[in-house]
């Protein structure tokens, strides 16, 4: 049952609630942020970061921040009392793909399309070169591709490009890849080694650009690229975990 609608007159990239759900921040395909009311009647804030278009976005786990990548090749961080811009990272040499905020929001790892896996500080805005340094923060989302407990989602001999997407869920205890080859496949979490095992899932006739956990844990959603296509399943936890299409 729709809700809520509204027509903001740009093309959409990515979408972003805050902790408590109170504002919906858009990246945009001009390379604007719109930020709207939770019923989408109010306008709270419309920020310019880039003439590019930004590719991902979202909310550190406090709700302060709002980090934004783009097709520069550039990170935007927003604190969000005003939305005004806190600090432009820069050091990837191509479009950002996704990032993770760490659980005290002090931390940023990233990927691009280079197949770069970065990490910033964001009390002090610059990038973190030594991995040493990071080894041990807890991040609050695990949406990177790139990373020590998601080298086992890559086949052998598998193309930069080829794994999408991944999501962990928030007991860090399984996560879930898309890839080029239409799959969604479930894996343990972490699963650090080469050829870890996994189950995987049919539905999608065409690569898999994404995939969320629902807040609790109990759904998966997965988008498709051509086949236009968004897939629920079901997480149903036993001796070992599946996927259950809805």
């Amino acid at each position: 049952k729709q809700i809520y609608i509204s027509d903001v007159d740009v093309k959409c990239r990515a979408l972003a609630y805050n902790t408590d759900g109170s504002h919906l921040a858009i990246a945009t395909l001009d390379g604007k942020v719109l930020v709207l009311s939770d019923d989408l009647t109010a306008t709270i804030a419309k920020v310019t970061l880039t003439t590019q278009w930004t590719q991902v976005i979202a909310y550190s786990p406090d709700g302060s921040l709002l980090a934004v990548g783009a097709h520069d090749s550039c990170i935007y961080v927003l604190e969000t009392k005003s939305y005004s811009l806190k600090f432009k990272l820069k050091g990837h040499t191509s479009f950002i793909t996704c990032f993770d905020f760490s659980v005290d929001g002090q931390f940023l790892q990233s990927t691009s399309n280079a197949g770069e896996l970065m990490f910033w500080n964001c009390v002090e805005g610059g990038q973190v070169l030594s991995t040493t340094a990071v080894r041990d923060v807890r991040w609050a989302t695990f949406n990177c591709v790139l990373g020590w407990p998601v080298q086992g989602i890559w086949p052998t001999g598998a193309a930069s490009s080829f794994v999408n997407c991944v999501t962990r869920t928030s007991d860090c205890k399984y996560m879930v890849s898309g890839d080029d080859l239409s799959k969604v496949k479930l894996f343990k979490y972490p699963s650090p080694k080469a050829n870890s095992r996994f189950k995987a899932y049919k539905g999608h006739s065409d690569e898999v650009l994404n995939v969320r956990f629902s807040n609790d844990d109990a759904y998966l959603f997965s988008v498709g690229g051509a086949d236009k296509a968004i897939l629920q399943f079901e997480l149903v936890r036993h001796k070992t975990a599946s996927l259950h299409g809805k």
